[in-house]
């Protein structure tokens, strides 16, 4: 079985078996499953065994980070592991999203799957953001953003506090955020389809979904014309003259 562990004096190498591999790439690593047991450097090669690089401090604090992030325990104290193993496990945990931790007094859950504008960085007018949040499969309860930028793909957002600063920035108005979506880029803020007649684009919603989710920021901006702030006095009608 060919060995991936090329550093020190083995340079290219086979072993027998699986748990000679992994054995080789250093310690710390574990068995596939809860009966096999996993040998030692020193069991399998000897007192001789050659030097491996093993993963710095800062790599398994890294590693620790992107755990506790996930949802997952740290690793136990004084782990150790080879370099490239601890690579490969900061790659692998790369790709899984972080749980996002609403902060205090940020109402997260006032912000539905969507399409959302709120103010941009570097100067720019406005950034264009997608919020996903699954009911169902393992990503149930989590949530997902992507910022949406014109002729490319949609880029995801890991980054924990960039996450929690566009979500808080939505928060604080989302009914609001969604509408100027439409308004800026021509698109329904629910489905991200073009908006293709006059009431649609007024709305920033297609008709399908204002039959779905309801009209939106522009019904609620139309309610708060109408509403009168509490305590304000009714105007008198005129009196009509007498002829």
């Amino acid at each position: 079985m060919r060995c991936g562990n090329r550093h020190g004096i083995l340079g290219d190498h086979e072993h027998a078996t699986a748990a000679e591999v992994r054995a080789c790439y250093g310690f710390g690593a574990q068995a596939e499953s809860p009966t096999e047991t996993v040998l030692s450097r020193e069991q399998v090669f000897g007192e001789e065994a050659p030097a491996i690089n093993l993963a710095s401090p800062k790599q398994i604090n890294y590693i620790n980070d992107l755990r506790v992030e996930r949802g997952m325990d740290p690793l136990p104290a004084n782990t150790q592991m080879a370099r490239s193993i601890a690579s490969a496990k900061i790659a692998e945990l790369l790709l899984v999203h972080p749980i996002v931790k609403e902060p205090a007094g940020v109402a997260y859950a006032n912000v539905t799957e969507g399409h959302y504008a709120i103010p941009g960085r570097d100067g720019r007018d406005y950034d264009f953001y997608r919020v996903d949040k699954p009911t169902e499969g393992k990503w149930a309860g989590r949530t997902f953003l992507k910022m949406v930028v014109g002729g490319k793909p949609d880029i995801s957002i890991r980054d924990r506090n960039r996450i929690s600063e566009v979500l808080a920035a939505i928060a604080l108005n989302p009914e609001e955020a969604a509408w100027r979506y439409g308004q800026e880029i021509g698109q329904c803020d629910k489905c991200n389809r073009s908006l293709t007649d006059e009431t649609s684009r007024a709305f920033s919603r297609g008709p399908d979904c204002r039959q779905k989710y309801g009209a939106g920021f522009m019904s609620m901006a139309s309610q708060r014309r109408r509403s009168r702030p509490a305590g304000a006095p009714t105007p008198s009608r005129p009196r009509s003259r007498a002829s």
